[in-house]
């Protein structure tokens, strides 16, 4: 998947390794692996997408929003018919690997279903982002970009993932959000406690990485501050401000719903996914603080005065 040694560079800064052992504490070391190959996969497909139109040899011709949703249709395809396509990638040839090492853990089919499903959340995401970032002078509500945030960077598929850490799969309690389609999301989440709580710490993950991500990605125009500053007219430190403020409410939001769960009957599978909910929040935050990928020469110092303020020692 990878080419060339900037590309190599890239992804030895982005630590994946130390991502993995941060955000999956509990599990098998091959389920902490999983979520690490997850990971590196997810960075080096998002960099040739983000980038799709100046990258020769893979995606040469994708230049449409309906090219580009074919391409990532044959990832979906793959997983539900078990056939590889033609022409066949290194990133085809990842993702089949990954659903039948994940598979082989639990045993269950119907994860390869979910798995699927997360894979398919995640192109959502990246094909809901594409005209502002085909066409960055489109600029985007709040509420409209951080819809879309939820299912990039591959997120949907770390939560498959800590299906395969918490029995959460062989019980009746998988959150809601599993077995309905994009249209419904919107009514589950507000009325599926456990599926608000996947939604709120997909959120956290979001907020954090816009934050410490900014000033290396400073020219990436579809990113929470940038859309800030655009759609509020503020300045940068203003943006980030009132982005910092964002990752606080929702940070009591979701500390407030897991001790409301946790402080009723749930089962040792809910509380053991709350658990990983928590641990994929503090892991993330840990390491965009120390990922070399978000270090930059010269500092703005902003993130160390605000985003210093993030409470990495809350726990639901």
């Amino acid at each position: 998947m990878v080419r060339g040694d900037e590309a190599l560079r890239r992804l030895k800064h982005v630590r994946c390794g130390m991502l993995g052992a941060l955000t999956f504490k509990e599990g098998s070391y091959d389920v902490a692996q999983l979520a690490t190959d997850i990971a590196a996969w997810g960075f080096v497909f998002d960099d040739y997408i983000e980038h799709f139109k100046s990258v020769a040899g893979l995606y040469p011709k994708l230049c449409t929003l309906e090219e580009v949703r074919d391409e990532l249709g044959t990832f979906v395809n793959m997983l539900e018919t078990w056939v590889m396509p033609k022409p066949t990638t290194a990133f085809h040839v990842a993702v089949m690997d990954m659903a039948k090492r994940g598979l082989a853990i639990c045993g269950e089919p119907k994860w390869v279903a979910h798995f699927t499903a997360a894979l398919s959340e995640y192109f959502g995401g990246l094909l809901q982002e594409f005209p502002y970032r085909l066409e960055p002078r489109h600029n985007p509500s709040l509420e409209v970009y951080l819809q879309a945030r939820n299912n990039t960077l591959a997120v949907p598929m770390f939560y498959a993932v800590q299906e395969l850490e918490t029995g959460l799969l062989s019980s009746r309690e998988m959150p809601k959000s599993v077995s309905v389609g994009p249209e419904e999301i919107e009514s589950v989440i507000a009325s599926d406690p456990l599926t608000r709580a996947k939604y709120l710490s997909n959120r956290l993950v979001g907020d954090a990485n816009d934050l410490y991500s900014y000033e290396k990605e400073s020219g990436d125009t579809f990113s929470l501050i940038p859309v800030i500053c655009r759609t509020r007219g503020v300045s940068v430190r203003q943006a980030f401000l009132e982005g910092v403020q964002i990752l606080h409410d929702d940070l009591d939001a979701f500390t407030k719903l897991s001790r409301q769960l946790l402080s009723t009957d749930v089962s040792p599978a809910v509380r053991g996914y709350l658990r990983c909910l928590y641990y994929w929040v503090h892991g993330c935050y840990w390491w965009e603080a120390m990922t070399p990928r978000y270090q930059v020469d010269e500092p703005m110092n902003i993130i160390t005065e605000d985003v210093g303020r993030i409470p990495l020692e809350r726990t639901p």
